[in-house]
């Protein structure tokens, strides 16, 4: 276990917490936005479990369950790698550094909450946005929204996906070790078991009630883009209507003024 024969920690080196070090104490260190991981980090494209590091005899593995965001270890893209101290992570927005009893690390300028967070803008600062937006920019930028949130989706149902594994993995190995089969089972391994099905479960129902949340919030989006192209659209025909009729007055002064110029000549 790395938090027993190595006493690593991760130290954020990047991202504003407050807990700037978190010491890497369980067999298997969950990583991501939802409610049952060790280290929770926020933003809209974190999924519930984005990464884990456990211990492989004395070594210590870091394995990323997702592809986005990717994970950085030491300036390279990886999706799995052993860890030692000194090592530098990157996931997102975030940066560690892995630590031991003998090094530690001085925070830069925080750039984001380390914690679940809500970073979508408020209806006022949507509202300034919408106004600045063309009717062709507000088409743009709901397509991309849209496909965020299918993105954002894919990879939370890929989390859980991934959470679920790691569930089934852990029993399979214990019913391996013992040689016995799952109804068979010490009562202590019970109890882990149900315990680890009880934060998969929970994980499904933090799931569920964030993307029952984003689409709602979507859905109101959807509707603000569209209400202001419409007003986009009246104001578009006020101001040609304006425009013809402005059109038509300078042509009534200058059929007025040309008889006044011949008659000067």
């Amino acid at each position: 276990m790395a938090s027993t024969s190595n006493n690593l920690s991760l130290a954020v080196a990047r991202g504003k917490t407050k807990f700037p070090q978190r010491p890497i104490n369980a067999d298997k260190f969950l990583i991501g936005s939802g409610q049952v991981c060790d280290l929770r980090l926020g933003g809209p494209t974190m999924p519930p479990l984005h990464s884990v590091i456990h211990s492989d005899d004395s070594e210590t593995w870091i394995d990323a369950l997702v592809q986005r965001p990717s994970l950085v270890v030491n300036g390279e893209e990886t999706t799995s790698t052993k860890l030692s101290a000194g090592d530098q992570l990157q996931i997102g927005e975030f940066e560690f550094v892995v630590c031991d009893d003998e090094t530690s690390v001085t925070a830069q300028e925080p750039i984001a909450d380390n914690s679940l967070v809500d970073e979508d803008i408020s209806d006022e600062e949507l509202g300034h946005l919408i106004s600045d937006m063309t009717a062709e920019q507000l088409v743009d930028q709901l397509e991309r929204d849209l496909a965020l949130l299918d993105q954002h989706e894919a990879e939370e149902q890929l989390g859980v996906q991934a959470l679920l594994h790691t569930v089934v993995e852990r029993q399979i190995n214990t019913v391996g070790a013992t040689g016995s089969q799952p109804q068979l089972a010490a009562p202590a391994g019970d109890a882990q078991l149900i315990q680890q099905i009880d934060r998969a479960i929970q994980a499904l129902n933090q799931f569920s009630c964030d993307l029952r949340d984003r689409s709602e919030k979507m859905a109101e989006r959807e509707s603000s883009y569209a209400e202001a192209a419409v007003t986009m659209l009246d104001l578009q025909h006020q101001m040609a209507g304006q425009l013809e009729t402005l059109i038509e007055q300078i042509s009534v002064m200058k059929s007025k003024q040309e008889p006044v110029i011949r008659k000067v000549a």
